[in-house]
């Protein structure tokens, strides 16, 4: 989420107006949804190359979230995003192949993955990976 989205900037305010209560909360808005439209729902990716790779898209999303399960002994690959990514281990151990390389994926690893780069994955203990990018 961008800095404007949920902030409030005092910096250009004269002093005695950075401390206004009535004005801080008059700029404040409160909607109530239902949880159901709240909750995302998730869709096969598009990046996913054997269909194991969801995709959460926020409405006004700055980043989605790619969101891999696999079972012991599955693969996946996930093509290449044009843009960076930071990808979270939250379950299971396996191993990713990435520019020729193969490194160990265990449970609360995280990694940066750079712009351009196609991985596969393969599952050696029940496994969940998401990926937060932006493209």
């Amino acid at each position: 989420m961008a800095r404007s989205d949920n902030g409030l900037n005092i910096g250009f305010c004269p002093r005695a107006d950075g401390d206004n209560i009535e004005l801080f909360t008059s700029t404040l808005t409160f909607h109530a949804y239902r949880l159901e439209d709240m909750m995302l729902k998730p869709m096969t990716s598009a990046k996913s190359q054997h269909g194991k790779t969801l995709e959460l898209r926020p409405e006004l999303s700055e980043f989605n979230i790619l969101v891999t399960r696999l079972s012991p002994g599955e693969d996946e690959g996930v093509d290449a995003i044009d843009g960076p990514s930071v990808m979270i281990v939250t379950r299971g151990e396996g191993k990713m192949s990435a520019a020729g390389n193969s490194m160990e994926l265990k449970e609360g690893w995280v990694f940066f993955v750079g712009h351009g780069v196609e991985l596969s994955f393969h599952c050696e203990k029940e496994m969940e990976v998401f990926r937060a990018y932006a493209e």
